[in-house]
């Protein structure tokens, strides 16, 4: 990777680390003080740990495992942490939306799991990892389209009503399993077709 690539990559690394801490300070500021704060928190910590991976990645630093085994573990034990909280706002016990908390929780203990599985040996990016990882992230794109899709209806002729936060929460959830699905996939068969 010559050094405009890796700038580049920097770049919106970052751009997305600041990103998330900008959206956790809006909705402090519009919320008047009275948004979540586990949720304000956990949208601040991914910023700053996106910038941290970016930074580590992007310079080749060879903690950049270290960082990754960190960043998997404590992603796992902070959604573990909100899915113990949401569970306990269902039984009454905390004030926090509970559907909300479960949601964010497992997404962050299933990123925190798939990054701390992580190996130096997936490092390897040829043709065939890169058609893979395209082709697998236009299905899920598919696949999470169609979900929307059916949402959108079902939603429309009044067979249920769901809160927005548990909708989005599942489609971002659909979204990065069947995107690992169908690379797995994929990668598993050998090639695309």
């Amino acid at each position: 990777m010559n050094k405009k690539d890796m700038q580049k990559k920097m770049v919106w690394g970052i751009a997305f680390g600041l990103l998330f801490i900008a959206v956790a300070a809006a909705a402090w500021v519009f919320s008047g003080g009275s948004a979540s704060p586990v949720g304000l928190f956990v949208l601040f910590l991914i910023g700053i740990l996106m910038i941290a991976l970016t930074v580590v990645k992007i310079q080749d630093d060879p903690r950049y495992y270290l960082v990754i085994a960190v960043l998997g573990v404590g992603m796992t034990v902070i959604g573990a942490g909100m899915v113990v909280a949401g569970t306990l706002g269902y039984a009454g016990a905390v004030t926090e939306n509970g559907e909300s908390l479960i949601t964010c929780g497992l997404i962050m203990a299933f990123c925190g799991a798939i990054w701390l599985l992580r190996s130096k040996e997936k490092k390897i990016v040829d043709e065939r990892s890169q058609k893979i990882g395209t082709y697998g992230t236009a299905f899920s794109w598919y696949l999470t389209f169609m979900a929307v899709v059916i949402l959108y209806w079902l939603d429309m002729l009044g067979v249920f009503a769901l809160q927005t936060s548990g909708i989005l929460g599942g489609l971002m959830f659909l979204m990065i399993a069947s995107a690992l699905f169908f690379q797995w996939y994929y990668n598993r068969k050998g090639d695309v077709y």
